[in-house]
């Protein structure tokens, strides 16, 4: 269940944070403030799957959506190594670049 709800909220943050072109928009937070990490990986490139688990691990060591909100920007860079990233986007290439 936990899981669930972790992957659910981890979608609605992709979703919400996605360039849509629209206007920026800003918030802030409550006395309580959640980590929002940002993993930009691949599943061409050797060194992201140990994050991509460790990642995924961080509900089952107690950290849920509460603690931590965890976003995986899957890159379309490592392409032309031959192992092709079916989730990889050009616009995720283009964010992690922005940042």
């Amino acid at each position: 269940m936990r899981r669930t709800v972790f992957a659910l909220t981890t979608a609605l943050q992709v979703f919400a944070n996605a360039d849509t072109g629209c206007p920026t928009k800003s918030a802030s937070s409550g006395p309580r403030q959640t980590a929002l990490i940002e993993l930009y990986t691949s599943e061409g490139c050797s060194s992201c799957p140990p994050v991509d688990r460790w990642l995924s691990g961080l509900p089952a060591a107690g950290f849920g959506p509460q603690q931590v909100v965890a976003l995986a920007f899957h890159v379309d860079y490592w392409d032309y190594l031959g192992w092709r990233d079916g989730f990889a986007s050009a616009t995720n290439t283009a964010r992690q670049h922005r940042r």
